[in-house]
């Protein structure tokens, strides 16, 4: 699904962005977002798999995967024009469509449509960022687990094990006891 398509099936039926997007194409393993970076598009992911993370003191941390259909920004360095500590990388070949930020900017001013958008794509981000936290302090490793396969049913074919077990926050041997006990129902 496009930017395009998306809008209209989610957002408003009626109106088009007042603007030009670019598509780019990414190869997997492809870096999109470097630390130290400041954010200069708000991207729309089409196809792929991102993976969005930080490197602190030489220890990585994954924090989010991205499917299609989802918004990528560094949206606090979006928002504050300032560098940014994270990382997205292509886990799969992507897809991804950019609007430019002084385009979004100035549309901001005089388009329904892009407010309508902004506001979305903000609560949706806010909304996610919620719930992960909520989750890490009420969940186990094996409940975000069995949610993120649930949720994401190819996850095990297409993100490496050792990336998973950094986004669950666990050691990659846990996580393969993690994965024989589901695979057998045990609590």
């Amino acid at each position: 699904m496009t930017l395009g398509e998306y809008i209209k099936k989610y957002i408003n039926k009626e109106e088009k962005l007042p603007f030009e997007t670019v598509v780019y194409k990414y190869k997997k393993n492809a870096k999109i977002f470097f630390p130290g970076q400041i954010e200069k598009n708000i991207s729309f992911l089409i196809s792929g798999i991102v993976e969005v993370g930080r490197i602190k003191d030489e220890k990585e941390t994954i924090f989010d995967f991205k499917y299609p259909n989802r918004f990528l920004s560094a949206f606090s360095s979006y928002h504050n024009q300032e560098k940014s500590d994270i990382y997205m990388s292509c886990i799969t070949d992507c897809v991804i469509e950019k609007i430019p930020l002084l385009e979004f900017e100035k549309a901001l001013k005089t388009s329904l449509i892009v407010n309508q958008l902004a506001r979305h794509m903000f609560l949706q981000a806010y909304l996610e960022v919620v719930k992960k936290e909520r989750d890490s302090s009420t969940k186990t490793p094996r409940e975000r687990y069995l949610e993120l396969i649930e949720n994401n049913p190819t996850i095990i074919q297409d993100i490496p094990d050792f990336k998973i077990a950094k986004y669950l926050g666990i050691h990659p041997t846990s996580l393969s006891l993690l994965k024989k006990t589901a695979l057998l129902g045990v609590s």
